[in-house]
């Protein structure tokens, strides 16, 4: 029998996912992070990218945006500032957000006070269309 983590994905509009699953793996600041029954308490900023966690067997996928994971023994929370699942990203909706966010960053320099800020914004969108076509083309 495999091994259960409690996983909860919230966003400040929704909770998008609680649920027991076997394993999870997220995109940290620092590189993706996997985790397992019984790993080491951590506490992480996490990146704009796919969690990708096994439940019942079957990988599941969720496009996320910056934010915190708290991770326990047992239990993984992922605080994000946005959260979707692939069936609901609407990939024309997400190409237009995507043209128009790299748009915005490519005039700036690294010194200008909002690249960070448009950077994550051409990050998260590229994250969208990624979650949403692997899961389209799972189907």
């Amino acid at each position: 029998m495999a091994e259960k983590i409690e996983l909860t994905i919230v966003a400040p509009d929704k909770t998008l996912f609680k649920g027991v699953v076997e394993e999870i793996y997220a995109p940290g600041l620092l590189g993706e992070f996997g985790v397992l029954e019984g790993h080491s308490p951590f506490f992480c900023e996490t990146d704009p990218g796919e969690v990708r966690y096994k439940a019942g067997g079957a990988d599941k996928y969720v496009a996320v945006a910056e934010g915190f994971a708290e991770v326990a023994a047992d239990k993984v929370t992922l605080l994000c500032e946005a959260a979707e699942r692939p069936e609901d990203i609407d990939i024309d909706l997400a190409n237009q957000y995507l043209k128009k966010a790299e748009e915005k960053l490519s005039g700036m320099t690294l010194f200008d006070p909002e690249y960070r800020f448009r950077e994550l914004r051409v990050k998260r969108a590229r994250n969208r269309l990624n979650v949403a076509k692997r899961a389209s083309a799972r189907a």
